[in-house]
């Protein structure tokens, strides 16, 4: 995410929040000044984002810290600059191979020294990169959590020069967390072993429970802690219920045509179904799931990596480590089962921080799938004799039901996720700007008391013992056989909703469950019941309203009242962009890398918008630094000189 920039500033470490025994600092202002000189060079950036100059005063002053930035928010320059002008090098505990392979090849890139240890290497080759941190030659190195609970390796590191510690994606030590990773707990070792070496956590989504959680395992009480913005302004989010999906997904695809983009499914035949249905219409894109061979995923996801493919439609195996920057587009084909998913899925979108979109299509048979697996799950466990099971159900359970509602809600998309993390969003009087709400595409639905008590009404004639499902039949007066030989068709709210379509009746029966009006039982049978709110309603006691989808954009998203934090440079030539962009994809061929490796689009603009002419000008664009200038700025000059030609 591109977040308003500014220096790195010696003021912004409190002398007094340092922890005795730490550097002095005096010494810390003069390391973060030599800092700020070294991040121009290596990586092409005068100036840090919000937080990331907290978070690396805190690494040189020899502080634990905890920071919490949004995807794409930067969070992994915090460590990587430090160990720059550290003494040793700086361990970095990464839980999936595919991260550690992005960040080396993009540290390779900006002449950066650094190698992990990971079950690929052949023994041989880990001999090596021990012998490259005993000599000194390594900047940074990274793990796996695994790897560190192996006999005599923290010692060992420490010996070789260990100077920080960086655990990466950190609320996989929580239990309260979404993506709980036993091994995680074992990083509580590392302060035992390593008292006096500083450890930086740092995650994208975090809500105060689990900050407090991953302080507490990680064994850091006096860390300092620095919360992000966890707004996304340019993004933008619109929630829609689930019809026509294949037409759904392709109409958001379209609005992109060409770009990049994520659909998410929730069962492989899903992924299946809605790749295989784009395909027909003519779209780049493959489906993506655990049941495929491991050759046929990686060969997807290189695909995707490398813009041969425009569209992955994937279960949420795919995603984690994926960095490609200039992703327009996520779709959901359905509920996620928390909010702290749906913002990590959501964050792929825009990490170059120029306008993405974000769709959501849901229906409550998710919101019943989920908590059926849930509940499948915790009674397997149970029967197995796993201890703690059934609180870690409860906790799912309420990651759930904030999604829902979520879902169902009429609140400010980004408000919501900026309150659910934490943080105080300040919108202006017109909204955000950004989301389905504030851009008026949810219209009210007239007569929305009417509606609610007939839907209550139908409920407590069901004998509040069905689910939705019935209660929608019998409302648009659906003869079944099986409703005649219930006798439910003499109901006398039977067909009282027949001038409606099936979804439209099924959304505010939702709405009426997302607002606590209507419960719904656990266990295999989800069935409706009233609470003693809905009762309310169902009497005329409370008011109630309902939202229905406007007439959905058939072009890109309408011009926002808060602009995203893009470059602002409305003359950029789009013609040489592309160009710029064809050259990156033939260079990272050459390469054998990804193209975002080289340069973001962020870059490409920037490259237009200056039309540098030297490679002097060249290291002013943004995240050209030396080493890319001297590899590969030759033959950008060439390429600007004669799109200047022609």
């Amino acid at each position: 995410m591109a977040m308003p920039r500014r220096s790195v500033d010696p003021a912004t470490v409190d002398p007094a929040a340092v922890d005795p025994g730490t550097v002095d600092p005096a010494t810390v202002g003069q390391r973060l000044d030599e800092l700020r000189a070294r991040i121009a060079t290596t990586f092409g950036f005068d100036e840090l984002r919000p937080m990331q100059a907290e978070a690396m005063g805190a690494v040189l002053a020899g502080r634990d810290a905890l920071v919490v930035l949004p995807t794409g928010g930067g969070k992994s320059l915090c460590y990587q600059a430090p160990a720059l002008v550290l003494d040793g090098f700086t361990l970095v505990v990464s839980p999936l191979l595919a991260l550690m392979a992005d960040q080396l090849r993009s540290l390779e890139g900006h002449g950066v020294p650094a190698a992990a240890l990971n079950s690929t290497l052949k023994p041989e080759e880990q001999a090596a990169v021990w012998e490259r941190l005993r000599a000194g030659e390594l900047k940074l190195l990274f793990c796996s959590p695994e790897r560190l609970a192996s006999p005599g390796f923290a010692e060992g590191l420490v010996r070789a020069g260990l100077a920080s510690i960086a655990v990466d994606e950190a609320h996989c030590i929580s239990h309260w967390g979404h993506d709980f990773r036993p091994e995680y707990r074992q990083l509580g070792e590392l302060r035992r072993r390593a008292p006096h070496v500083p450890i930086l956590a740092l995650t994208a989504t975090a809500t105060p429970r689990v900050r407090e959680d991953i302080l507490s395992e990680l064994g850091l009480p006096h860390a300092l802690q620095l919360v992000g913005d966890f707004d996304r302004p340019n993004l933008t989010y619109r929630i829609r219920p689930r019809g026509d999906l294949g037409r759904q997904v392709y109409d958001v695809v379209q609005r992109h045509s060409g770009s990049a983009g994520i659909v998410y499914a929730l069962r492989r035949t899903d992924t299946e179904e809605i790749a295989a249905g784009l395909a027909r219409r003519g779209v780049r894109c493959l489906p993506y799931h655990a049941g495929l061979e491991n050759e046929e995923r990686r060969r997807v996801q290189d695909m995707f990596l490398s813009e041969r493919l425009d569209v992955v439609v994937a279960t949420v195996a795919f995603g984690m480590g994926i960095d490609r920057s200039d992703v327009r587009f996520v779709v959901h084909a359905s509920l996620p089962k928390g909010v702290e998913q749906y913002a990590q899925e959501t964050g792929r979108a825009g990490r170059d921080g120029l306008p993405a979109e974000c769709v959501l299509f849901y229906s409550g048979s998710d919101f019943h799938g989920w908590r059926q697996l849930m509940e499948k799950s915790t009674a397997e466990a149970e029967a197995a004799g796993v201890p703690g099971v059934r609180e870690e159900l409860e906790n799912a359970l309420d990651r759930l039901g904030e999604m829902w509602a979520f879902a169902g809600g009429t609140t400010c998309r980004h408000r919501f996720l900026v309150e659910h993390f934490g943080g105080d969003f300040a919108a202006k009087p017109e909204g955000c700007g950004g989301c389905d709400v504030c851009l008026g595409e949810l219209a009210s639905v007239e007569g929305a008391k009417v509606l609610a008590q007939k839907i209550l009404s139908c409920v407590v004639h069901c004998r509040q013992s069905y689910g939705a499902a019935h209660v929608t039949e019998v409302l648009r007066g659906a003869r079944t056989a099986k409703l005649v030989e219930l006798g439910h068709d003499r109901f006398s709210t039977f067909g009282l909703l027949k001038d409606h379509a099936a979804p439209f009746v099924r959304s505010l029966i939702d709405q009426l469950v997302s607002k606590g009006h209507l419960v719904v039982a656990r266990g295999t049978y989800p069935t409706l019941s009233l609470s003693a709110s809905g009762v309310k309603v169902m009497r005329g006691e409370s008011d109630v309203q309902f939202v229905a989808p406007a007439t959905p954009p058939s072009k890109a998203p309408r011009e926002r009242s808060r602009p995203a934090p893009i470059l602002d440079a409305p003359d950029v030539d789009a013609d040489l962009v592309e160009r710029l962009r064809q050259l990156r994809r033939r260079l990272a061929r050459e390469r054998a890398v990804p193209p975002y490796i080289l340069f973001n689009d962020r870059t490409l603009v920037d490259l237009a918008r200056r039309r540098p002419t030297s490679e002097a000008e060249l290291l002013a664009v943004e995240g050209i630094g030396q080493k890319k200038a001297a590899d590969l700025g030759p033959l950008l000059l060439e390429a600007l000189a004669e799109h200047r030609a022609t």
